[in-house]
């Protein structure tokens, strides 16, 4: 086994993210697999209506509206939006319609968020 792996889970801290252009390509043993970021990323955000790609486009039209959008999204925080003066801000999003067929508009509510510590692992 490799080293790595003996590593104790507490020992992990977060990884240090990048932005990516998107030409980046798959590789396996050491070759390309025929395939980039941006194929990925065209098969999986296509459909905008999706909830996920939804919530985390309302999260990057707010980062533009707040002039933060050169930031990398964030999953696991508490919040969405980090302002330069430390304002932290939660986005939502919502649609009365999905991608998928429905008989009726979907019903809108929010329910209040109980916030997650990314450092400590708890609600």
């Amino acid at each position: 086994m490799r080293d790595e792996l003996h590593i104790k889970s507490q020992d992990l801290c977060a990884l240090e993210i990048s932005h990516k252009s998107g030409s980046e390509s798959f590789v396996s043993q050491g070759k390309s697999i025929g395939s980039t970021l941006l194929d990925f990323w065209q098969w999986f955000t296509s459909d905008l209506l999706n909830n996920t790609t939804r919530g985390k486009l309302a999260e990057f039209i707010a980062a533009n509206a707040l002039g933060i959008a050169g930031t990398i999204g964030q999953n696991w925080d508490s919040y969405d939006q980090v302002t330069s003066a430390g304002t932290t801000i939660e986005v939502k999003a919502v649609a009365f319609i999905q991608s998928w067929g429905q008989k009726k508009w979907s019903k809108i509510h929010f329910v209040q968020k109980i916030p997650y510590d990314k450092f400590t692992h708890f609600y």
